[in-house]
Formats: structure tokens, C-alpha cells, sequence
């Protein structure tokens, strides 16, 4: 099953997104340039994908921010498809995982709330990422529908 087919009328599962993931992780992967941002209560960071790029992000623990700076993706969520084009910003919820679809060069960046102004990668992934594992306490998910009737 490809997830990234640009239909209007698909609707992958999140077991779908399972799926990819396990596909996609047999493929060569690439090295995203990251940057880090602090600032007093805010952690920022910034991705650039290349045009072509899929990418099937992780689960996030928590609500934040997401900002395309530039480029245009077709993003897929539980909460539907979206094709976007930077600049624009909009809100991830807790436990939303992403599909991307980057149809040209994209700087990505997501805003997280740091009130204790960690800057330890290895801590800030705890606290914002949500383990596979907990994946596996929700299997309801598998059958909620990543598209809905659009």
C-alpha cells in the first residue's frame, strides 16, 4: 500500500501509517539537517527536506506548533489531507503522527513549550516524543481512518 499516492478520495488507517513505517525503514534513509533554537520557555527546531522527500514523522507526546517556512508538502494526519505551502503555521495535537509528501525543498520547523529550559537533546526527545511501545496500549488506533471521506 503506498500512503503517499495523492488521491482525493484515500484514506489510509493508522495501521496503514504502521505499515509505511515498517516499509520505509528498509529503505536508505536519509540525514535531515537539523538546527536547535532556545529561547527563555520555547524550544524551536528546523528540518530541511529535500523536494522528493517521504517522511513519516514520530509520534508526538504533546500539542505544539508546526511552521512550513518554505517549500510545499501534501500532509496526511488522522485528521485528513492537507497540501500546503509555506510560509504558514498550524497546530499538531498530542499523539498526531504525520505523513509527508515534500514537493519541493522544505524547511520545517516545530515550537515546543520548555519551561524548564532543557536543551539535552536526549531529555527534550523523552518529554516530546511518545514511545513506540505506548503505541501498542491504543490499539483502537489502528482502525481510525487517516483521510475520512474527502
Amino acid at each position: 500500500m503506498n500512503i503517499f499516492r495523492v488521491l482525493p478520495n484515500y484514506a489510509p488507517t493508522v495501521s496503514d501509517i504502521n505499515h509505511a513505517v515498517a516499509y520505509l525503514k528498509t529503505l536508505p534513509q536519509l540525514e535531515f539537517k537539523v538546527k536547535h533554537y532556545f529561547s527563555p520557555g520555547i524550544y524551536q527546531r528546523e528540518i530541511f527536506m529535500p523536494a522528493g522527500s517521504r517522511v513519516i514523522g514520530k509520534v508526538h507526546a504533546t500539542r505544539h506548533l508546526n511552521t512550513i517556512i518554505k517549500g510545499r508538502v501534501t500532509l496526511w494526519t488522522i485528521y485528513g489531507r492537507q497540501d500546503l505551502e509555506g510560509p504558514c503555521t498550524f497546530e499538531s495535537m498530542a499523539g498526531e503522527q504525520k505523513c509527508l509528501l515534500m514537493h519541493t525543498d522544505t524547511i520545517w520547523m516545530t515550537t515546543h513549550p520548555n519551561p524548564n529550559n532543557e536543551t539535552s537533546q536526549e531529555i527534550l526527545e523523552n518529554i516530546f516524543i511518545r514511545p513506540q511501545e505506548q503505541k501498542q496500549l491504543f490499539p483502537e488506533l489502528d482502525s481510525q481512518l487517516l483521510l475520512g471521506d474527502i
